[in-house]
């Protein structure tokens, strides 16, 4: 099975120490022992679906630089996968010229090959919340529960026990990581699409507690901080590129992998992204060499929570939040009024374990009243309507008062 690697960008490589031992010849690739406290979690595996991957990677690219733009001097931490999916799930109602928006920022150019390559992911969980009385379209409910293999239920989402279903069911999916999609459920919804995924495994090589010790990480701020740095000498894949390096960490289920990626100078993931793409990071990936490296990696625990509504129409995806046609979801005018992304993730000497949920939120397209009141200034015309030659011009700058 092609192997996903979950990279982790930003602030928090930056406090990655490598030491390649390069005074010895680049030994043939191994694989390091198992341990012997394999996990029993559910893990996360990637189709081997290279049409879907590069989709994955080309869109997490333009994501997260987008969302680094916004929090430049923050840790940042999103599931492209998850954004993805749930935005597949969305993109089965649309039609026009909003399905062909959407497709295009997803880079999906085959809705049923997504359908059933998205469906197939391990580790992730679907669930579609429809309200009483909404008309759902019975090809809409049927590829997303069949497809996506998705949780069907009709609620009230005025009342405050729907809140806590779903809520609920966001916890169970997590492990409990990611407790609450919402607040309240905005008793307008319509439906509600939501995608989690969970992932939980022991690193192939574990790192010795006893050698975890404070060390100073500096920040792009020009302060550090002092965090847990876990060290350990392990023969891992090791690549050098301009401008920065990487190292490649096994888990047990040896379909998964992390990619650690250090820039060479402290920097912002803003100014990173500039010059370095998931695409280069995959490529210097590729030519990588097993070598014996003394690993210093911080252990760390990040939460990380945003709404999606301004990246996404950032990156070109704009209909779907006005003037839609979802008329492949339902025969009523809809829109989608926000997009919410929660992620989580633990790097500890033991291994990682993360999650995340994007949930979906489609309402009612509600025509707004238009009201247009001349009490300023105004130009008027009076022209004849077949020409458009203007009778009269004029500017009404101060009224006169009116007549008694």
């Amino acid at each position: 099975m092609q192997k996903l690697a979950v990279a982790v960008l930003g602030l928090l490589l930056a406090g990655v120490s490598v030491q390649a031992m390069t005074e010895r010849p680049a030994p043939e690739p191994t694989v390091a022992p198992p341990s012997s406290s394999a996990t029993e979690t559910p893990m996360l595996n990637a189709p081997t679906d290279t049409a879907f991957a590069a989709a994955q990677r080309d869109f997490g690219q333009a994501l997260l630089a987008t969302i680094a733009a916004e929090n430049p001097d923050t840790n940042v931490l999103i599931s492209p996968a998850s954004v993805s999916v749930a935005l597949g799930m969305l993109l089965n109602g649309a039609a026009g010229e909003t399905y062909s928006e959407l497709a295009a920022a997803l880079g999906i150019t085959d809705l049923a090959a997504f359908n059933a390559t998205a469906g197939r992911l391990e580790g992730s969980a679907n669930s579609l919340w429809l309200a009483e009385g909404f008309p759902v379209l019975d090809s809409f409910r049927d590829v997303i529960a069949t497809d996506y293999a998705a949780l069907v239920e009709t609620v009230d989402f005025g009342a405050a026990a729907t809140t806590d279903q779903i809520n609920a069911w966001v916890a169970e999916q997590t492990r409990d990581r990611i407790p609450t999609i919402v607040d309240q459920v905005d008793p307008a919804t319509e439906a509600l699409l939501i995608n989690a995924i969970y992932f939980k495994d022991n690193w192939a090589t574990q790192f010795d507690p006893e050698r975890t010790q404070p060390t100073d990480f500096a920040r792009a701020d020009g302060g550090s901080t002092s965090v847990a740095m876990m060290r350990g000498k392990q023969r891992v894949p090791y690549a050098k590129a301009e401008g920065y390096q990487l190292i490649e960490l096994a888990y047990e289920n040896d379909a998964l992998s992390m990619v650690l990626v250090l820039p060479d100078a402290v920097t912002t993931l803003p100014q990173f992204l500039e010059t370095v793409t998931l695409a280069d990071i995959e490529a210097t990936l590729s030519t990588s060499l097993v070598e014996e490296v003394n690993i210093g990696l911080p252990r760390f625990t990040v939460d990380f929570d945003t709404s999606l509504n301004q990246p996404l129409q950032a990156l070109g995806i704009n209909r779907i939040f006005g003037g839609a046609d979802f008329s492949n979801l339902a025969d009523v005018p809809l829109r989608v009024s926000d997009t919410i992304h929660k992620t989580f993730i633990q790097v500890d000497e033991e291994g990682t374990e993360a999650a995340a949920v994007t949930g979906i939120t489609v309402t009612r397209l509600m025509l707004e009243e238009l009201n247009v009141t001349f009490d300023r200034p105004f130009l008027f015309l009076l022209r004849d309507r077949d020409s458009g030659a203007p009778i009269f011009t004029g500017w009404l700058a101060d009224p006169p008062a009116p007549v008694q």
